[in-house]
């Protein structure tokens, strides 16, 4: 039976996806500065972002008529990207050749703990920004940078010092809050492939075992 599972064990283990797994964060953002009564200098509020710290692209859409949550699926169409020179995608990379950043990433932006506040105050509802984009992307010297922008909502947050964002209500007038994040949590996603590898190489290790027993 061994001898049936061990080929299978084996190409488990060398067929891991090489890829990173995906990178979750939750952030803890003060308030420093705002316009507006939603929030006042010292609320604080979390929000999370997740992406794959590997890539090294990261792209723009402009809306469509279903608007920004497709986040570029959809009828949003693609805009413009952000990549190094070492990436080759299928499409073209408009801004290339930026060296100074480990990474470039699309992401995905949990950012109710900040709009629902904002919302139920009647900070947001505008329509000012006419593409979209959600982006994680780290200097080679460690300063994080995850930004987002779509339809009335732009947020830039991590730890550059100049955390911002700015909202746009149905008369779009702009509202400005300032705040300084810290990183709180960070989770790593395992790929189903690595755990296919992990079950493959103990199964493989039983095997070795009995054989080196039965010796």
């Amino acid at each position: 039976m061994l001898r049936k599972i061990m080929p299978l064990a084996l190409l488990a283990a060398f067929s891991v996806n090489s890829h990173a797994a995906l990178v979750t964060e939750t952030w803890e953002s003060t308030v420093t500065y705002v316009t507006h009564t939603a929030f006042v200098v010292g609320d604080t509020f979390q929000w999370t972002i997740t992406y794959d710290n590997e890539s090294q692209r990261m792209s723009s859409y402009n809306d469509g008529a279903n608007g920004v949550a497709e986040s570029g699926a959809g009828d949003d169409t693609f805009y413009y990207s952000h990549c190094t020179t070492a990436y080759a995608g299928s499409e073209p990379c408009t801004y290339p050749g930026y060296n100074s950043y480990s990474f470039f990433s699309d992401a995905v932006f949990d950012l109710t703990g900040f709009t629902s506040v904002m919302s139920t105050a009647g900070y947001m509802g505008g329509n000012v920004y006419s593409h979209n984009y959600a982006w994680a992307y780290d200097t080679t010297s460690g300063v994080m940078y995850r930004q987002y922008i779509a339809d009335d909502l732009q947020f830039i947050g991590g730890t550059f010092g100049g955390e911002y964002a700015y909202t746009y209500d149905s008369n779009d007038r702009g509202n400005s809050t300032r705040f300084t994040s810290v990183l709180i949590s960070t989770t790593e996603q395992v790929p189903e492939p690595a755990t296919l590898a992990l079950m493959g190489l103990g199964l493989a290790g039983i095997g070795f075992a009995r054989k080196k027993k039965a010796a």
